[in-house]
Order: C-alpha cells, then structure tokens, then sequence
C-alpha cells in the first residue's frame, strides 16, 4: 500500500508540474486539442480556462504508460524526465508494479509481462516485491522527481518554495 501510494504521489508530481507550466505558458498546450464550446465557455466564465486546458491535456497524459510521458516531456517541454535509461527503466518498472497492484490485484498478467519480461515465470502470480527492491525503486522516482523539480525550475522560472521551519516541540504544564 506504501509503494502504490508513493508511486501515485510521483504520477501526481508529474501532472501538477505540468500543470504549473501550462499555468504559467498557456501558449506551449497542444493546439490540435479539441475542445466542445460548452467547455471553453463554461471554463472562460469561471476565468479558469488555461487551467482547465492543461489538466484535460495532462489527464489524457497520465492514463498512458510513463515512456509516452517521458517522450511527451521532452518533446513539447524540452524537458528531460530521467538523465539515463537506468532510471527510466526503474521508474517504469516502479509505475507498472504499482498498476498491477492497483488494477490487477497484484496478480502478474501477460501486459504486465509484455513490459517487463523478467517476469514472465510469474504469470498467473501475485507479485512480491521485496523491501530492498522497494526502497531502491522508491529512491530512483525520489530522485528523479527532485532532480526533474531542479530542472524545470531553473528551465521555466518557477516559483520556489522554501521548506516551513519546523515547530519547537511544545510541553504541557498540566499534569498528566
């Protein structure tokens, strides 16, 4: 359950930056994008439409597997996702664990085979994965996604958000 929600936290990191980005340069959205009238109008009126544009534009965008995103990135935002094919390849794995976790059960599939064949003894299975293998995993999407924030910063004059200082501890001067 951990990893599942570890792994949809960098899905969602992915998607709200961007968001972010489409916020601040609403001219880089696709402009093949087909939109209804009702859409546009009803999202002019409420003064949210490049908003609303970009999260139809990332949502079509999640729903595919994370080398469409990766190709996505860097092909419309000139921003690369992952700096070698280690980490792609870890992130991917880390995304599809995570789906057949989500969708399948847990139960190893011949999609989920045809996209890691090491797999392929485990068909019919519920997947383990070890706590080692986790952690490493976890560490590589961790990684990636604070070097990605680093990058897109600097590439598109984000804001930056310093971290809140953390609270003194408090002690009660009641008795227990």
């Amino acid at each position: 359950m951990l990893f599942c929600r570890a792994v949809n936290s960098f899905l969602t990191y992915l998607a709200d930056l961007m968001t972010l980005i489409y916020e601040k340069y609403p001219k880089k959205l696709p402009s093949n994008k087909q939109m209804t009238y009702g859409f546009c109008i009803e999202h002019y009126m409420a003064g949210d439409l490049i908003p609303a544009l970009a999260e139809e534009t990332v949502l079509g965008l999640t729903h595919q597997s994370l080398e469409a995103l990766s190709k996505y990135f860097t092909k419309n935002l000139d921003l690369v996702l992952f700096k070698d094919e280690t980490q792609s390849a870890r992130a991917a794995l880390a995304v599809d664990l995570r789906n057949i976790i989500t969708h399948n059960r847990g139960i190893v599939n011949r999609f989920f085979i045809q996209r890691n064949p090491s797999f392929a003894d485990d068909l019919g299975k519920r997947v383990f994965i070890a706590e080692e293998d986790s952690e490493e995993l976890l560490g590589t999407i961790g990684y990636c996604a604070r070097q990605l924030d680093l990058r897109a910063i600097k590439k598109f004059d984000l804001p930056r958000l310093e971290p809140l200082p953390r609270a003194a501890p408090t002690t009660s001067d009641s008795p227990d």
